[in-house]
């Protein structure tokens, strides 16, 4: 049986997904079985497919389909699969993609967190935005060409009462970073990025329970996020669980795969 805490992980993703597919930033596809956008960036988050909702019966032509649409594109793309909207695996195994297991992870949210730091946690403005994404990059490993349709989104383009982000700051250096996305209750925690020379101190414990505030000062009852192996310890001391998982099936193209 599906963990129905599963609901809210898939729900609220899909719901930035579909925040991103309305910005300048990528091309949202007029389909109506899915949510799909592509871009002239050569990274996976800017080509991207996820929410589909295929007639039954028709789940391996559908995925072919789009496997096939966005491979004839050229970049870097990904499927993004959450449990109540999942493609035909088969399909993407034989076009070639690679699966990334994510887990997608809840906690009901009841009052405050103690963040357990008294590092400075400050929304990011106009003026603040090269420092978060100076930490972003670096806590991500991301390469320089998504900086700056990075910036772009992040402070021009997403609604800015449902994104929150957030920089911590330490000694005047900023330390950590991370977003908040807020939509039907949910805050969902996205970009949690410290740099390796920052970590072993609490931070990412630090920035979660920052944003989970958010959260709760705005009214939501659960926060979810989609863990990375590294970050999954952190989440758990937070009382995160495991409901589901939402993996990523990435395509390269074959020169640089």
């Amino acid at each position: 049986m599906t963990d129905p805490r599963s609901v809210p992980v898939g729900a609220n993703l899909e719901a930035f997904i579909a925040s991103v597919a309305d910005t300048p930033i990528v091309r949202r596809a007029g389909i109506r079985d899915a949510l799909v956008y592509t871009s002239d960036i050569a990274f996976p988050l800017f080509n991207l497919v996820a929410g589909a909702d295929f007639h039954p019966g028709r789940e391996e032509e559908r995925t072919a389909d789009l496997a096939d649409l966005m491979t004839a594109h050229g970049l870097p793309w990904l499927w993004w699969e959450t449990p109540d909207h999942q493609p035909h695996v088969p399909t993407l195994e034989t076009r070639g993609l690679h699966r990334e297991d994510i887990p997608g992870m809840y906690v009901e949210l009841d009052g405050r967190v103690d963040p357990r730091s008294d590092v400075r946690m400050d929304p990011v403005d106009e003026g603040g935005l090269a420092a978060y994404l100076d930490v972003f990059m670096e806590g991500f490993a991301m390469p320089e060409l998504v900086r700056e349709p990075m910036g772009e989104l992040f402070l021009s383009c997403l609604d800015p009462d449902l994104f929150v982000h957030l920089l911590a700051w330490e000694d005047g250096q900023p330390v950590a970073c991370g977003t908040v996305f807020l939509n039907a209750g949910t805050a969902g925690v996205y970009n949690i990025a410290v740099p390796e020379r920052h970590r072993g101190r609490g931070l990412g414990y630090a920035i979660t329970a920052a944003l989970m505030n958010v959260g709760v000062d705005a009214g939501c009852t659960s926060s979810v996020l989609h863990a990375s192996e590294m970050g999954r310890p952190v989440y758990e001391k937070l009382g995160f669980e495991e409901v589901c998982q939402t993996p990523q099936w990435v395509w390269m193209p074959p020169e640089t795969s």
